[in-house]
């Protein structure tokens, strides 16, 4: 194989990992409430992505909290 020239074969290990623990909104908060609706929606539909991304501004805001 050529230098430079992508492994196209297959041959290489994939590493999967178990996705991450989703976060726990805070009780009594607004944010935390409507960021927690909409990743339950976004999971409804299928929308994993968005879901994601709710998990994640879930996880940073929630660190205001502490």
């Amino acid at each position: 194989m050529e230098t430079g020239t992508p492994n196209t074969s297959g041959t290489g290990t994939a590493r999967l990992s178990l996705p991450p623990v989703r976060p726990t909104p805070v009780d009594n908060c607004d944010v935390c409430t409507a960021l927690a609706v909409q990743r339950a929606e976004a999971r409804s539909r299928g929308d994993y992505s968005a879901e994601t991304d709710c998990n994640v501004e879930i996880a940073a805001h929630a660190e205001g909290h502490c």
